[in-house]
């Protein structure tokens, strides 16, 4: 099955925290891509899960911490999370930071209702 989607038509998801905006693309019943932006000295919830992350750094700059360490983030940048992993991430600059997340399996928790 083939599925194709445009930007314009995927719903504002809310987030719980302010500064941080994430729209869910795409999920099957394995996978999901997910599209985060970070206004500029936002920082994600330092937070784990049972889920495989990887990501990929659209713009902007930022930190990510993980298991208490930084790393830098820079366009084009990519991570992989491991499942478990404690981490956050924050928006060092003056532009957003924005990533495009894959989780597997699927966040239950992130499916727009």
């Amino acid at each position: 099955m083939v599925e194709h989607l445009a930007y314009t038509e995927v719903p504002d998801n809310a987030a719980d925290h302010d500064g941080f905006e994430q729209h869910v693309l795409l999920y099957s019943y394995n996978q999901m891509l997910t599209h985060n932006v970070i206004e500029p000295g936002a920082e994600s919830p330092y937070h784990n899960h049972p889920h495989e992350q990887i990501g990929y750094v659209v713009s902007g700059t930022g930190t990510q911490i993980v298991d208490g360490e930084e790393y830098e983030l820079t366009p084009g940048t990519c991570y992989l999370l491991d499942s478990g992993e404690k981490h956050a991430m924050r928006a060092d600059g003056d532009e957003p930071l924005e990533v495009l997340d894959i989780f597997h399996p699927v966040r239950e928790d992130y499916i727009p209702e």
